[in-house]
């Protein structure tokens, strides 16, 4: 199921987008061994602040390994610079917007 990742500012101003990232290879809810990522919801919108993303970066890089398909690897490369560049200023937002239909 794939999902946009998007940086915000605080207001809501895009800062940069990442559309249609794979998440099979997020954990499931149930794998207490990731305790941010488990939170983001296939279906709905799951917003970290910015010192959750930097909690989030420690988990996505025990991730590199799942990301094994064709493009996984890319947008999670994607998504870590993302991440990274939200973590340098203060009231920046990591939005995960799932599949909404």
């Amino acid at each position: 199921m794939p999902f946009n990742v998007r940086l915000e500012e605080y207001g809501g101003k895009v800062l940069g987008e990442i559309c249609g990232v794979w998440g099979d290879f997020l954990p499931e809810y149930t794998d207490l061994s990731f305790p941010v990522l488990r939170l983001v919801d296939p279906y709905d919108e799951t917003v970290f602040n910015n010192m959750q993303i930097k909690i989030l970066l420690e988990e996505w890089e025990r991730l590199r390994e799942r990301a094994k398909e064709v493009g996984q690897l890319d947008h999670w490369k994607a998504v870590k610079k993302l991440a990274e560049t939200g973590t340098k200023k203060p009231l920046r937002y990591l939005r995960f917007v799932g599949d909404q239909s």
